[in-house]
């Protein structure tokens, strides 16, 4: 199997592996247990590793707050300073591109809390449109919500200029740097997010650990609809996933110091995918343009082939054709819809993203296997 999907999840780095397999021994006690020994110790590697994580991304340790990953990150974000606002300040802004746990966080904020939800312009990219958000900004918003990097077709948001016009109208922005995690500088998301939501497993750490990087008053107004035993900071209660955590703290320490050379592995890969892509098949577009995108992904439409045919006629190369959070729902990517794509185009687009362990020799044989795949439905297509 040539794996093509790093951007659904990773394998675990052997030294967070290592790092994970330590702390089960060091850390195997309830950290709330404080008063004795193990606890004690188990407590110390949770804190530790919440040192380690704000060093590596530049923030207080008191800004980071530990979860079970981006998903609950983001509705805790949403959810949790919707709650704060008197009612005729509950508006969010959201652009369509986002990824599902943004969506569906704003639609239950709508449900539950009465907020209204207002959907910003982007263009053909999936860029958001930085006129369509100045022209929403008004003091009935509470939040803006627009990801670092789309994890779809991997294109960049102006994250600068988002956060300067919000900042204007002191609007907090939430920033879902999910994709974004040793795969390109995360300084814009970090100078500019209010709220920044981080998920381990998507850069070679932990299944079950994510971040929400909370600053300042904006922290202070959340509301908690999991309170528990009180823990990180009274924002998310339950027993602490302590080895997963001292983990995840490795996985985003070696994220962001070896982001550089990942980036230029990553991208001389993609380049050598679409190269030899185009030199072996006519008709194929990349669905983003020459937008600044992610390095180790490329989203392409094949004209005139299905991409699930596709997938299915190369079984031996693991490819996407959306979002893998929302792999069972059979319609077409909302992303791509969004974009401007018709059903029928977004239906001949697959995503394909790179590793840091992806070889030019997979590359190679992928090209291949893509390339007689889409010949083979484009003639059984045509018959």
């Amino acid at each position: 199997m040539i794996y093509l999907d790093f951007n659904a999840t990773t394998p675990m780095d052997s030294r967070v592996r290592d790092q994970f397999l330590r702390s089960l021994d060091l850390a195997y006690a309830n950290p709330a247990s404080a008063q004795r020994a193990a606890g004690r110790a188990a407590q110390t590697v949770v804190e530790d590793a919440r040192v380690q994580a704000a060093d590596a991304l530049g923030v207080a340790p008191k800004e980071v707050i530990w979860t079970s990953g981006a998903s609950e990150s983001i509705l805790l974000a949403v959810m949790g300073l919707v709650a704060s606002q008197i009612p005729s300040r509950r508006t969010v802004l959201v652009s369509p591109t986002e990824h599902k746990a943004v969506l569906a966080a704003a639609d239950l904020a709508g449900r539950v809390l009465g907020a209204r939800v207002i959907y910003l312009h982007v263009d053909s990219a999936g860029v958001v449109e930085c006129g369509s958000l100045e022209s929403e900004l008004d003091e009935s918003v509470c939040l803006a919500a627009a990801m670092h990097s789309n994890n779809e077709t991997g294109v960049l948001n102006p994250i600068d200029e988002i956060a300067s016009l919000c900042r204007a109208n002191n609007v907090p922005v939430l920033v879902d740097a999910t994709q974004s995690l040793g795969k390109v500088d995360l300084g814009p998301a970090c100078r500019g997010a209010d709220l920044m939501a981080l998920s381990a497993h998507k850069a070679y750490g932990p299944k079950g650990v994510g971040v929400l990087l909370a600053r300042g008053p904006v922290k202070r107004q959340l509301v908690s609809f999991q309170p528990g035993g009180g823990q990180e900071f009274g924002m998310r209660g339950g027993t602490h996933n302590s080895p997963g955590i001292s983990a995840s703290a490795l996985a985003i320490e070696l994220a962001m110091s070896e982001q550089v050379g990942w980036e230029r592995h990553s991208r001389a890969l993609v380049e050598r995918l679409h190269a030899n892509l185009r030199s072996k098949l006519t008709e194929i577009d990349v669905v983003t343009g020459l937008k600044p995108r992610l390095g180790n992904t490329i989203n392409i439409r094949f004209h005139g082939a299905d991409a699930e045919a596709v997938m299915a006629n190369a079984p031996n190369v693991a490819v996407a054709t959306g979002s893998a959070c929302n792999a069972a729902n059979p319609e077409p990517s909302h992303v791509l819809l969004a974009m401007g794509l018709t059903r029928a185009q977004a239906e001949e687009s697959i995503r394909f993203s790179v590793g840091k362990e992806t070889s030019e020799s997979e590359i190679d044989e992928a090209t291949d296997a893509i390339v007689h795949a889409v010949t083979r439905v484009r003639r059984l297509t045509a018959a």
